[in-house]
């Protein structure tokens, strides 16, 4: 069986709700193990800072431009 490196951790973005919520999936290791998850933006930006992720090229973050750490989030217009 393979090792796990539970150490490699992404997120990618699937939408950010009217209400203030994130739909996200949460990757372990490798593209094949991960969670689909909902939590509200601050709560988000806490948990992708405790569990120190990348985040994949589809995210919103990425896709406005933003750095994760500045602005992760902003509405595109």
């Amino acid at each position: 069986m393979a090792k796990v490196n539970t150490n490699k951790r992404w997120v990618r973005v699937l939408k950010e709700t009217e209400n203030g919520f994130v739909e996200f999936e949460f990757f372990v290791s490798d593209q094949a193990l991960f969670v689909e998850l909902i939590l509200p933006v601050p709560a988000f930006r806490d948990f992708c800072a405790s569990n120190h992720v990348g985040f994949m090229e589809q995210d919103i973050a990425c896709v406005s431009g933003q750095s994760p750490a500045n602005g992760l989030l902003k509405r595109i217009k």
